[in-house]
């Protein structure tokens, strides 16, 4: 049922506009009283956090796609900060 409607969604969303597209996720997100909001402290301490992972684990380069074995690493260590 859910796949369904999420095909539908998809659907009507593909026709539309992508301002409208955006607003009708707002207006959405906003009926189901889901906070979409970062606060920058939040945004911050995230990116810091992640920054000094992905430096303490040898990914320097900000494009570096990880595969499995290292992303599970680096999942592992965020549970620990």
């Amino acid at each position: 049922m859910l796949h369904g409607a999420t095909m539908l969604w998809d659907s009507f969303l593909a026709s539309s506009d992508s301002c409208r597209r955006n607003e009708l996720e707002r207006q959405f997100l906003k009926l189901i009283n889901y906070n979409i909001s970062v606060t920058g402290s939040v945004y911050s301490r995230f990116y810091f956090n992640l920054r000094t992972m992905a430096h303490d684990n040898s990914l320097y380069s900000l494009v570096y796609l990880l595969d499995r074995e290292r992303a599970w690493k680096l999942e592992v260590r965020l549970r620990s900060y």
